[in-house]
């Protein structure tokens, strides 16, 4: 979902936010052993996660008649039940 909107024809600032989910399953470059990622295994399971941008774009003319581009935006991300897939080390 997003909102936009143009302060001035030059001038626009925006709010976007996403939702997504990602499948469980299994790591095809862990070792197989039957386990999540923390316990040393290949198995993971489904993540959540969420995000929210806020920008400001401005594309115009400065001094002395040249274009112009900017864009600036402050971006955050929520990830639920995150598994990093870690190297274990062995023997040590």
């Amino acid at each position: 979902m997003g909102l936009s909107y143009e302060l001035t024809p030059d001038l626009m600032v925006y709010v976007q936010s996403r939702v997504s989910w990602r499948s469980g399953g299994l790591n095809g470059v862990a070792p197989p052993v039957d386990a999540g990622a923390s316990g040393g295994g290949d198995q993971f399971e489904p993540e959540t996660t969420k995000d929210v941008e806020i920008g400001l774009k401005y594309e115009g003319r400065v001094s002395l008649g040249a274009q112009a581009h900017f864009n600036v935006s402050l971006y955050n991300q929520w990830i639920d039940n995150v598994q990093p897939a870690v190297p274990r080390m062995y023997g040590i």
